[in-house]
């Protein structure tokens, strides 16, 4: 994950270690929409350099397309926060900053 500092990424096709981190802020995805997801698959990303690193990650959660965005934290120990969920998206919604 390299990037300037301050400036939000380009997006990309989600990675292995982004899927990773969406799948570690799941349940707390869950609690914050109110909604248990059948599917789940994040399916890209960008990313912001602060003190840490923001996250932002586009995740499919049904067969139709539907999506939900992902604002996740990683701090400079690693620590993942979920800092914020956008609701009501779709794949063809651009990703970014929230």
């Amino acid at each position: 994950m390299s990037g300037m500092t301050g400036g939000v990424g380009e997006v990309q096709c989600a990675t292995d270690e982004v899927k990773e981190i969406a799948e570690k802020v799941r349940g707390e995805a869950e609690t914050k929409t109110g909604r248990q997801f059948s599917e789940y698959v994040a399916v890209q990303f960008c990313s912001q350099v602060v003190a840490g690193t923001n996250f932002f990650i586009k995740v499919q959660v049904s067969e139709g397309g539907e999506c939900i965005h992902l604002r996740v934290y990683r701090d400079l120990q690693q620590t993942l926060s979920l800092s914020g969920v956008l609701t009501d998206k779709t794949l063809q919604d651009p990703l970014k900053y929230f």
